[in-house]
This record gives structure tokens, sequence and C-alpha cells, in this order.
């Protein structure tokens, strides 16, 4: 049977030289018969709809009004549509899926999951569809939305612009709901999940269902409104824009972002300011430590649980005391764990045995209890995997890949801090976050062609570290 013309058009649109990318000669196919998007539009489109499915399921109270009973099946919907995408891009467009270290990292960390909970279903009697669930099965799905966007980024570097758009618009609405609901207002207070209040100080939670996953949104704000700092200075709407994620996350009260969010936010931002022109740093990190002590003298009442810093700090003891349950599950299961377990990652549910009855808060805690000491060691080359990663394309790209890989870095460091007093990735604004961001920084086929060599990647490191502005490219 004879091939259609469209497909001969495409045949013939291939290079001859095998060092350019397939990608780009399907781009410039033609196909007026039918009429169909080119590959690159079409992959586009069909990422930005998962993004905006990603962007949902961060805001949780929107997520139930919209989808009203049938939240559950979100999840499933947008890690469907993302393994349909990698199919369809592959098999349809050739695209690649970019297989590297962090993600066959990332596949040993859930296989082995997977294998814990097999153990001590053996063992304990526990049911494996209630083990291998969404708290299960969470590194799997975060790595398949990365794939996929990761190859629709190496067709158009567009797609971070809707990311961009995307987790800015998210940040704002929830932000501003967190501000009415940290002044008091009802309509506000209404839409949370769960109204938070400790001696009277109300900690927002935005559209989320707790106050840490706000601040960790108005993070991901902040650092995408400051990215362009890497190849130009900001505009005032950019600064306003990061002004007003610090006041959100000093709202949402959980005192790890003021260090995680805050800290690590502000530093990175003073030192791309320091690169382009030292005095205005100086202005800048003057300025942030000036409206931050005044938002505390101007609300002493409203910040009053940020403000706390008692020697025996209730919540952390109640952490200590949770930690303790870590003792005789590695006494039992060094190795292994005791596999996923909804009790400690996420607190609600009936504890099915003796080995867990209340949320660890810890991420690192609670990956050596579910998953053993096998299972941190894997997560630690993972982490390490991906933190040499993205600082490689921070130094060797130019650009929006910069910009992105700039906002990556910033997002490791919150969450390896913000890990020590919660199970950051376990929750959906964190883990799909962090998974979109990893997706969109995926270098395009222009940015993958021209890549520097390993000598160049040092060259660029010199200069990283050296006192001249030019170290931060032009982009």
């Amino acid at each position: 049977m004879k091939a259609p013309k469209w497909q001969d058009e495409r045949q013939e649109a291939l290079p001859l030289n095998p060092v350019t990318m397939v990608a780009e000669s399907i781009s410039r196919a033609k196909d007026p018969s039918r009429r169909m998007y080119s590959q690159k539009n079409a992959m586009t489109i069909w990422a930005s709809l998962n993004l905006i499915a990603c962007a949902i399921q961060s805001l949780d109270r929107a997520s139930m009004i919209i989808f009203a009973g049938f939240t559950w099946l979100v999840d499933d919907i947008l890690i469907l549509s993302s393994v349909m995408m990698l199919i369809v891009g592959n098999r349809l467009f050739r695209l690649p899926i970019r297989v590297s270290y962090a993600t066959l990292a990332v596949f040993c960390f859930y296989v082995w999951t997977l294998c814990s909970s097999l153990l001590v279903n053996i063992d304990f009697g526990r049911s494996m569809s209630r083990s291998v669930t969404w708290y299960g099965t969470f590194p799997v799905i975060y790595l398949v939305v990365a794939l996929g966007l990761d190859q629709a980024s190496y067709c158009n570097d567009k797609l971070r612009s809707v990311y961009k758009v995307c987790y800015l618009t998210v940040a704002l609405l929830s932000g501003t709901v967190g501000i009415m609901q940290w002044f008091g207002s009802g309509w506000a207070r209404g839409l949370a999940l769960q109204t938070y209040e400790n001696a009277g100080a109300i900690r927002a939670s935005g559209l989320t269902d707790y106050p840490s996953q706000l601040a960790f949104q108005a993070f991901i704000g902040m650092m995408l409104a400051a990215a362009p700092l890497v190849r130009r200075n900001l505009k005032i709407y950019e600064w306003f824009l990061i002004g007003f994620m610090v006041v959100v996350i000093l709202a949402a009260q959980y005192r790890s972002m003021y260090y995680a969010g805050i800290g690590v936010g502000l530093m990175m931002i003073i030192w791309l300011q320091s690169r382009r022109d030292k005095q205005m740093a100086i202005a800048v990190g003057a300025i942030a430590v000036l409206c931050i002590t005044t938002m505390f003298i101007l609300f002493p009442k409203k910040l009053e649980y940020g403000l706390k810093l008692q020697k025996n700090d209730p919540t952390l003891i109640v952490r200590q005391n949770a930690w303790k349950q870590m003792e005789p599950i590695l006494k039992s299961r060094p190795l292994s764990g005791i596999g996923p377990d909804e009790r400690l990652m996420l607190g609600p549910g009936k504890s099915e045995d003796k080995w867990s009855y209340t949320v660890l808060d810890n991420l690192y805690v609670t990956v050596i209890t579910c998953y053993g000491y096998i299972g941190i060691v894997i997560f630690a080359i993972m982490m390490s995997i991906i933190i040499g990663g993205v600082f490689w394309r921070f130094v060797a790209c130019t650009g929006s890949a910069r910009e992105q890989a700039f906002v990556a870095l910033a997002m490791i460091g919150c969450i390896l801090l913000l890990s020590t007093t919660g199970n950051s990735l376990v929750y959906k604004p964190v883990g799909y976050g962090f998974a979109c961001c990893l997706g969109c920084g995926g270098l395009t086929w222009k940015e993958e062609l021209y890549q520097g060599t390993m000598a160049d990647f040092k060259y660029k490191l010199r200069r990283l570290f050296s006192r001249s502005t030019r170290a931060l490219g032009t982009g």
C-alpha cells in the first residue's frame, strides 16, 4: 500500500546530516491537505493544557470547586495525558524521550518503593492496593509529568513562558486569598479547607490545604519574577511581584519558609543583582530588611505565630516525639522500611498496624522510615544528580533556559531546607511545581545542538565566579 503524500513529504524533509535534529525537519514539513497543526504547535498546546492541570492540582480548594465530586479523577487524567503525550511525541513526531541519569535515579527509587511495600505486605498483611496509591506513586507521577514537559520543551521554548504565566497566576490568586484570610476576611476564610489559628494569630493557607503549601507557591512566584535577572535588570512591576510574594510567605506564618523561602530566595536574588550592580544589590538587601522589619512592627499580633522563637517550641517537641516512631521500625526493618504509609506521610487515615500513628513532618525521616537505609541512599543519589544537572544548565546555558535553571536551583535549596520540618515533596503544590520547573527547563533542540563541551563548561564555571558581570550572559 502506497504511503500518503504527506508522509512522503515528511520523509523528504528528514535531514541528510545526522547532526541536525529530526525536530527541525519535522517542524519545517508542510501538510496543507490535512491542515494539521505542526508538531511544534501541537505539542506546545498539549503540554500547556497539562501545565494548567498541574496548576489546578496545586489549588486544592479550586480543584474541589471546579471538579466537584470528581477530584479523585484529576490525578489519573493528568498522568494519562502525560503518558499519551510521551507516546504520541515519540512515535508520531519522532521526538526523543530524554532518559537522563536523574530519570533513572527516580525510576530506581520508585521501584524500591514498590519492593519495600511488597515486603511489608507479606509480613504485616497490609492491603497492596492501599499501600500503592497516590502517596506511594507520587515519584512516578512527577517523573512522567516532567518527561512529558521536557519533550515538549524540546520543540518549543515558548512552553517556559506558559509555565511562568501559569504559576504566577496561581501564586497571585492563591496569595491574594491568603492575604485576605490573614486580615480576617470571612469570605476568604470560607474558601480555606481549614482555618489555622494559634493564640489568635491567623495563618493563611490561600487556596491550598496548609500554610506551608501557600508559602511554597509564593516562593515559586517570587523566583519566577526574579529569574530575568540572569540576563537583564528587573523592571518595576517585577520588583513589586517579588515584594508581594514575600508578604504572602509572611502571612502563611510557616516559620520554616521564612529561612527556606524568604532567606534562600532573597539571598539568590541579591547575589544575582550584585553580579550586575553591587550598589543596587546593597540597596535591595537594605530595602528588603527594612520592609520585612516594618511588617513585624505594624502587624505584631497578626504575625504573632511567626515571631515565636521559644526555647521549648511545642511544634518542634511534637515533631521530635513523632520521629521516635522511626526507632522500632529501623530495628525491625532497617533496609526496607515499612513501605509507603499514608499515616506517616500525610497524617489522615487509620493506622493499619502498630508501626505508624501520626505524620512524621520530616521528609528525610519519612524516607528512612518508609523505605529504609536503601531508600535514603537512592534518594540522596537522585537529588545529587538533579542538583548537578540543573547547575550545569545554569552555568552552560543562556536565555530562558538559564532562567529556568535558576528557578530550579532555588526550588531545590528551598525544598532541602523545608524538608527538615515537613514531607515537602508529598504535597502537590511542591511536587507538581518542582516537576513542571524541571520539565520546562529541558533544552530545546537548538540549545541541545549548540550546548557547550565540558571544556567550555569549565570555562563558563570560572567566569560564573569571577568578578566580571559578563559571567551572567546576555542570552
